[in-house]
């Protein structure tokens, strides 16, 4: 599929169309977002990295593979890729290769600090190489609510005629201050706790989890693979909570341990100073499947931000750099170092993240879906949106997505609360993307339900996007351990992490029976028509309240709410699953693996 921000696109979008030089071709652009101004002139002499990636030789055949291999209809169905398939199948041509390549040379940037891998090229030029090469100005931009921070970007970006067809995304890496993971999950978790009187009234077990949706009939051995659970922003679990997570919650997991990998240079041992989401989110998948493997990805650095009301500066920037920990997994050539399910339980607002970058990230999560892995993400934890304005300088009230929640190749997990009775959690994230549109997998049932909004809410909302959450799970009153003490956390982290280990259990059961896993399962969920969920019709979700993650005042837009509904909904999606009867609806086509690609 071909993803870039063309001069088509950028119209589509209303963003600025700026003139190219001869021979230039505007290939993204933005306006100078709300908050920043122009500061300077970086010195011409430093140093920018960034990197290009190249557009495949053939459009379209990633989303036709997945609809083949996800599909269980499809004579194709779990016939997923090997490394080398997948590089062939989304491999750029060689004139497109070579044409980057000479056109990197006229800067003066060949033979220093470029590599190739794959369909991308990395690449080091000075900042004024940068403005020759793409036609365009690097500034240092200056905060002007916090004025010692600044960030060295552009507003436009210029390619060749001759080489911009073959390229999906170019993107420039400033320097990144650390900052301190200041979530919206933190500041938004304690909204609503619901305190019923009934079993699971207090304290969110995985006991609890198990007796609430059956989750019985499947217990992991050596065939069973493993689960991969990342860390972003320097964060870390500990052993010895773990420890005592298992013996106060999962006395029968005694033992139960996880590894650790460095991806990007990230943090491999630092068990005194744990972190809360890290260490939630390692305990709760520990505890939901033992005996299963479990490894911890510590992933460096940071991702890119385009600062909106609630990023407004780098110094609270803590985009996750998703992408350096997908493209880790996908330069695997081994498919049993890959984890078969991973729980995503980090986002961001999706207007605050480039969206060629976006598409990047979510266009490496379609390619694990090729290789047979489900990916699973919170939805968000500010209902239809919290900063609640466009963030292409025209800066129009209307509801914000979530990234990569909104991505249409991963399962979107939105929170409930209440027990045994769920409705939805109030501050679960959901909606429609304004980047992707809406997957063939999800049309009859969020059709379904626009149908029956009508227009409410018109023009705040895309109405073709993606729609959002899939499903959902618990996100009030989560029982994890920090420091030696108990705690309890929530918001939709909770809630992926809990659905990626259900996903995690039923992997194992089709692995123990000789057949492939299940890799995305959004399609084989959506043909259901419910069976094995429970529709959740009770509750709502809000937002666009005035007020950002971090206090400061943003666009307030009354009544901004989506309802439940029967069906699918943005509140809580398909519902919750029901463990036991997915068990029993397991795909049964066992393919015979076909020999080559696609």
């Amino acid at each position: 599929m071909r993803i870039y921000t063309s001069l088509t696109s950028a119209a589509l979008w209303g963003l600025p169309i700026l003139a190219a030089r001869q021979g230039m071709q505007a290939f993204e652009s933005f306006n100078v977002p709300r908050g920043w101004e122009v500061k300077g002139a970086p010195p011409a002499d430093s140093t920018l990295d960034f990197w290009i990636e190249l557009a495949p030789e053939t459009e379209g055949l990633v989303e036709q593979a997945i609809r083949q291999v996800s599909d269980p209809d499809s004579p194709r169905y779990a016939q997923y890729l090997s490394r080398d398939q997948l590089h062939d199948l989304v491999k750029p041509s060689s004139r497109g290769r070579e044409a980057v390549i000479n056109w990197l040379a006229t800067s003066g940037a060949s033979g220093r600090n470029v590599m190739t891998n794959g369909n991308r090229i990395s690449f080091s030029l000075t900042v004024q190489e940068a403005n020759d090469l793409m036609d365009t100005e690097f500034l240092t931009y200056r905060s002007t609510s916090e004025q010692t921070r600044t960030v060295v970007r552009t507003t436009h970006v210029s390619l060749p005629q001759s080489v911009v067809q073959y390229v999906k995304a170019v993107h420039p890496t400033t320097f990144f201050p650390k900052a301190e993971r200041l979530t919206r999950r933190a500041r938004l978790v304690s909204r609503s706790v619901s305190k019923s009187s009934v079993a699971c009234e207090k304290d969110i077990t995985p006991q609890c989890i198990r007796d609430l949706y059956n989750i019985k009939g499947v217990v992991p051995d050596e065939k069973s693979g493993f689960i991969g659970v990342p860390g972003f922003n320097d964060e870390f679990p500990s052993h010895s909570d773990l420890d005592m997570m298992i013996a106060k919650t999962s006395p029968m997991a005694k033992g139960a341990n996880y590894t650790v990998v460095s991806v990007n240079n990230g943090t491999l041992i630092r068990d005194s100073r744990p972190s809360h989401e890290a260490s939630a989110d390692i305990q709760l998948t520990v505890s939901l499947t033992y005996p299963m493997r479990t490894r911890f990805y510590s992933v460096g650095g940071q991702g890119l931000l385009v600062p909106n009301l609630n990023f407004p500066n780098q110094s609270v920037n803590s985009n996750e750099p998703f992408l350096d920990f997908f493209k880790y997994l996908l330069d695997q050539k081994d498919a049993s170092n890959i984890p078969h399910t991973i729980g995503l339980s980090y986002g961001e607002d999706e207007n605050s993240v480039p969206q060629t970058y976006a598409r990047a990230v979510c266009d490496s999560i379609a390619a694990l879906a090729l290789r047979g892995v489900t990916v699973t993400a919170s939805s968000g934890d500010s209902g239809p949106g919290s900063a609640c304005l466009t963030n292409d300088g025209t800066n129009k009230p209307h509801f914000t997505g979530d990234f990569p929640g909104g991505c249409p190749y991963l399962t979107s997990v939105g929170g409930t609360t209440g027990y045994p009775r769920e409705k939805a959690w109030d501050a679960s994230g959901g909606g429609f993307s304004n980047v992707w549109p809406r997957p063939w997998y999800q049309k009859n049932a969020v059709n379904a339900y626009l149908s029956k909004l009508g227009d409410t809410h018109k023009g705040l909302y895309n109405p073709e996007g993606r729609g959002y959450p899939d499903v959902a799970a618990p996100a009030t009153n989560v029982v994890y351990f920090i420091h030696g003490k108990q705690e309890e956390y929530g918001g939709t982290s909770s809630a992926s992490q809990i659905m990626a280990g259900m996903v995690a259990l039923l992997n194992a059961k089709r692995l123990q029976s000789g057949k492939p896993t299940l890799g995305f399962i959004n399609p084989w969920l959506y043909s259901l028509n419910g069976t094995g969920l429970t529709d959740i019709v009770d509750g709502y979700t809000y937002g666009c309240t005035g007020t950002g993650y971090f206090g400061q005042p943003t666009q307030k837009i009354p009544d901004a709410n989506w309802t439940t509904a029967t069906g699918w909904d943005p509140a809580t999606g398909l519902g919750t699953l029901l463990f036991d009867q997915l068990l029993e609806k397991l795909p049964t086509f066992d393919c015979i693996k076909q020999q080559g690609p696609m």
